[in-house]
């Protein structure tokens, strides 16, 4: 068996998730050499379409994924967690696409197999990833448990009805008519997303630990609604009718038909206006696509700061992904709490880390925990806490 034979077994035997650690090393190295045709030879296999439906994750998946491959260096006393850097930036490419996370990433099986040690208490109970659900409140203060729900109508309220549409809820006229205006509240809990189509048609997708109340008929000459947490905003456009979106008492949001997202989670630094598409002014301050107004917690009430953002990292949990680029200790753990519904607590001093790159949403708390520890992160899982060890 030549060298190229050789890869090309390794690369197989890692997309059928059968190869041993040692087998994944041997790979890991031969990818680590500075070598243009062990390069092309990977390009090929690419391009020949390996098997990678044996894999549970999209060609796509595999190449966001790829960024969860970590490398720990130690400038002076501050751990910087990050991806390796490649002097041939297609290697890395392929690297990522054919090996699948080698390293970090192995835990999407190493967690199945049991082979990697996880800091748990014994008996512990897996702790899964979030999953669709809300709860809907109605105007006379009932509640819906959305959850496992299937189409169909759940609700009727003065003049609407409340429906289950393909794993969403909407609204539409019930036929009987109404003047006044009621209001219902979706919201998530910890370790749930829902998606959520208001009776103008605007689509709204609720991150975990989140709110948002509106009435269920537009009326009147604008569209107000009130959230809490995080919210992502398609608009229906209505130019007689202006959408305006309240966070609190720090932020309001007025809407000029657009797309954009709205972080107020309390225990984050600000809240945060992201802008994709279209136009939107917060506190009397425009933003153009690509920007982020910013309303800091201890800052001026209603001062905004705006500037340009990654809009990949912010929109990161509407497609199912964890982006930790640049993200500190803290940050990342605020995620994992509202994901897993767990309560995170630090034992002596927090480590004092930045990291880059991004990790599907869909695995086991023990496998993040994977993750971090062969990141150089320490944790500790006892019941739904989650200790940060120095």
């Amino acid at each position: 068996m030549n060298q190229f034979e050789r890869i090309q077994y390794l690369a197989e035997r890692v997309m059928q998730q059968e190869a041993s650690q040692a087998e994944l090393e041997e790979l890991s190295g031969i990818l680590d050499m500075e070598n243009d045709n062990t390069v092309q030879f990977l390009e090929q296999l690419v391009e020949a379409k390996m098997p990678v439906d044996r894999i549970p994750l999209s060609g796509e998946e595999i190449r966001q994924m790829s960024a969860a491959i970590l490398q720990i260096d130690k400038p002076g006393d501050t751990l910087v967690v990050k991806m390796p850097r490649r002097s041939i930036l297609r290697r890395w490419w392929v690297a990522a696409s054919v090996i699948i996370l080698l390293g970090i990433a192995t835990y999407l099986w190493i967690n199945d197999k049991a082979t990697s040690p996880v800091s748990v208490v014994k008996d512990q109970t897996p702790i899964q990833p979030g999953r669709s659900g809300a709860i809907l409140t109605l105007a006379d203060g009932s509640e819906l448990l959305l959850d496992s729900v299937g189409n169909g109508v759940i609700a009727t309220e003065k003049g609407s009805q409340a429906l289950i549409q393909d794993g969403r809820l909407a609204y539409k006229p019930s036929g009987e008519k109404n003047t006044e205006i009621v209001y219902n509240t979706m919201s998530t809990p910890r370790g749930r997303q829902f998606r959520l189509s208001l009776p103008d048609g605007t689509q709204v997708w609720l991150n975990s630990a989140s709110s948002i109340r509106y009435p269920t008929t537009f009326a009147g000459t604008d569209r107000k609604v009130e959230i809490t947490g995080e919210v992502y905003f398609e608009v229906a456009q209505k130019a007689s009718q202006p959408f305006f979106v309240k966070a609190g008492d720090r932020a309001e949001v007025q809407v000029l038909g657009t797309q954009f997202n709205v972080n107020a989670y309390d225990n984050e630094t600000a809240l945060s206006t992201t802008l994709l598409e279209g136009a939107v002014k917060v506190n009397g301050a425009m933003i153009k696509p690509g920007q982020q107004a910013k309303v800091l917690n201890d800052g001026p009430v209603g001062a905004v700061q705006v500037a340009y953002t990654d809009i990949n990292k912010v929109m990161a949990w509407k497609n199912g992904r964890f982006n930790f680029e640049g993200a500190n200790i803290e940050e990342i753990m605020r995620q994992i709490e509202r994901w897993y519904d767990v309560e995170v607590k630090y034992e002596g001093k927090k480590p004092r880390v930045e990291f880059e790159g991004q990790m599907t949403m869909d695995v086991s708390l023990n496998g993040l925990i994977v993750l971090m520890e062969k990141a150089g992160i320490h944790l500790h899982l006892n019941g739904r806490t989650l200790t940060v060890l120095p």
